[in-house]
């Protein structure tokens, strides 16, 4: 998580703690009823029910989530809480932490914690292929900007491409950035979500409408849509 400032890094720290609590507490309260809910049957149900049920369905790695931040040691004006996240042994311990998976033979090889947030450190040379997501809520730009991306694009641990989610809007520099390549370097290199959103609904409601033409009404019935696809003619318009 890349923070505006490095103020905001420490709130957005206690923002998340906040958030997960929350939702550990939502999850706690379900009935046996509303746990055993399938994606399916919560379509338009209400939002917050939504993710209190896909969250206990994870409820154990949820309350051993952890959020780390980490940002450099400023001046004596810093505020008192600054000191926890800007200790360089701290720091080391809790990169070394961020790069261990979630799951492991070996306790000593994994690790809870799932958020780094940042506001200018780890941006450039930061080799954690590890890392999925980054998301911008500050704005970068030119050879920085790119090294940013090029850290959650590091291919690993069954990874291949990362996402950047950009709550800022750093897209137009991120075409600035790219001027310096050829056009067949950078082809591909943008797609608009607006665009995508559309194409995936159309699909989605087209192999929904695929299974139930055959009898597959029930898409949690995973062996059953399994079955019905293992027929590589299948199509649209087979009957």
């Amino acid at each position: 998580m890349v923070a505006i400032s490095r103020l905001a890094a420490v709130r957005y720290q206690r923002a998340f703690e906040h958030a997960r609590d929350e939702l550990v507490r939502a999850a706690e309260k379900l009935d046996a009823a509303s746990r055993g809910l399938t994606d399916l049957e919560l379509q338009g149900k209400p939002r917050k029910l939504c993710l209190a049920v896909r969250a206990s369905r994870q409820l154990d790695r949820l309350r051993s989530l952890e959020f780390a931040t980490v940002i450099s040691v400023g001046d004596h004006n810093d505020d008192p809480a600054f000191k926890e996240w800007t200790d360089a042994a701290k720091i080391k311990t809790r990169i070394a932490a961020f790069k261990k998976p979630f799951e492991h033979a070996d306790p000593e090889k994994r690790s809870p914690l799932a958020f780094l947030i940042v506001k200018s450190m780890l941006l450039t040379g930061f080799d954690a292929p590890i890392e999925g997501v980054m998301y911008l809520d500050r704005p970068i730009r030119e050879a920085e900007l790119l090294q940013a991306i090029a850290r959650v694009n590091r291919t690993g641990h069954g990874k291949t491409a990362g996402i950047v989610v950009d709550y800022y809007g750093i897209a137009k520099h991120l075409k600035d950035a790219l001027t310096a390549y050829s056009v067949e370097d950078i082809d591909g290199a943008l797609q608009s979500l607006a665009d995508e959103i559309p194409k995936l609904r159309d699909r989605h409601q087209r192999v929904v409408a695929l299974f139930e033409a055959r009898g597959v009404g029930d898409q949690a019935d995973a062996e059953a849509a399994v079955e019905l696809l293992g027929d590589e003619r299948l199509g649209p318009s087979s009957r």
